[in-house]
C-alpha cells in the first residue's frame, strides 16, 4: 500500500487563516510602508484602504533604512497566526525579520500614537 501525503492549497490554507478570525492583509496589495522603529512597520493596503501596524518577533535596525521591503508568507497573506516574514534590502544588502503580530490601526499617526503610549 503506497502512503500519499495531501499538500493543502494556498486556497484551503486561506480559509484555515480567515476561520480562525486572524487579522490579515494580502501581500500584493500593499500600496505604502514605513518602517516606525526597529521592530514596527506601518502598512497601508490598496484593499479597502485598510491600514495595519506589524510587530516583528525580534529587532530589525537594518529596516529602518531600508530602501524596499517585500512580505513574504506562504498563503500570501500576513497574518499574526501564520509564518510571515518581513523582507528588506538596505545597500544592496538582503534581510528579514519574523512577523510576531499584526494589528488594525485607523492610520500613521494611531499606529504612532500606540507605540508612544506602550500599546503592542
Amino acid at each position: 500500500m503506497l502512503a500519499t501525503t495531501a499538500c493543502a492549497t494556498i486556497e484551503e490554507k486561506r480559509e484555515r487563516v480567515a476561520a480562525k478570525g486572524d487579522t490579515c492583509y494580502t501581500i500584493n496589495a500593499v500600496r505604502y510602508w514605513e518602517a516606525l522603529d526597529e521592530q514596527h512597520v506601518y502598512v497601508e493596503t490598496d484593499v479597502a484602504d485598510d491600514r495595519f501596524l506589524i510587530r516583528t518577533i525580534s529587532r530589525c535596525p537594518a529596516m529602518l533604512s531600508a530602501q524596499r521591503v517585500e512580505f513574504h508568507s506562504e498563503t500570501r497573506m500576513v497574518c499574526s497566526g501564520t509564518v510571515s516574514r518581513v523582507a528588506y534590502r538596505r545597500a544592496g544588502l538582503p534581510g528579514y525579520c519574523t512577523v510576531n503580530d499584526i494589528q488594525r490601526v485607523n492610520a500613521l499617526h494611531d499606529a504612532r500614537w500606540l507605540l508612544s503610549n506602550g500599546g503592542m
